[in-house]
């Protein structure tokens, strides 16, 4: 990154990435660390791209989305108040959060995303744990009523946020205690769920009670 802002501009170079003898360097095993990475930077197939699905479980304006960092699930979140976790490469819907509030940004959290992590329109961050489909922490991310971004940081235990205030901000775990999820209550979101595997297709979905 560093090298590239103080680079300067040339004209538009040849491919560098040559599909056959790359395929080939990977039967004999050269190369092998490299060549998912070289693929995804290959001018040809960015050129390539065209429509190939759609994931349909969402009855409102979809507006945020993220892949976890392996890349096997992508997380979606829309004005219907759910977020919905996908195993995309099978065009299936596998675990839906009913929010309670409309999702303006939605990630995943941590090495092995083990959390969720949505920002609403009603300016607070909301993280849950994925496998209880619980909330483990509330923040206050925007003043200005929407929190459309959220970004963890790819190493370290932390993230940037944004909204509609006229900066980014910065989290860490520097708090003295954990949590208490005091005041939860006082925001429009349900603060206890609970998890139903639908029988007719296989979803677990998320819901308030």
């Amino acid at each position: 990154m560093e090298s590239w802002l103080g680079a300067e501009l040339h004209d538009l170079r040849g491919p560098t990435w040559q599909a056959v003898p790359s395929l080939r360097s990977r039967e004999i095993g050269r190369d092998t660390h490299q060549f998912v990475r070289h693929v995804c930077g290959a001018r040809g197939l960015v050129q390539r791209l065209e429509l190939q699905g759609r994931l349909e479980r969402h009855t409102g304006c979809v507006n945020t989305l993220h892949f976890n960092p392996s890349g096997t699930r992508l997380a979606s979140g829309s004005d219907d108040l759910r977020v919905v976790i996908w195993d995309w490469a099978i065009r299936r819907a596998e675990l839906e959060f009913d929010s309670g509030h409309k999702m303006k940004g939605v990630n995943f959290y941590g090495p092995c995303s083990e959390f969720v992590v949505s920002g609403s329109d009603c300016g607070h961050i909301y993280l849950w744990d994925k496998n209880s489909a619980r909330i483990v922490q509330f923040m206050e991310g925007d003043r200005g009523g929407v929190v459309n971004c959220l970004e963890p940081h790819p190493h370290l235990p932390g993230m940037a946020t944004s909204g509609l205030d006229h900066d980014i901000k910065l989290w860490a775990p520097t708090a003295e205690n954990p949590t208490g999820l005091k005041g939860l209550k006082e925001v429009p979101i349900p603060g206890c769920l609970h998890a139903s595997r639908d029988k007719r297709n296989g979803v677990e979905e998320v819901h308030s009670f």
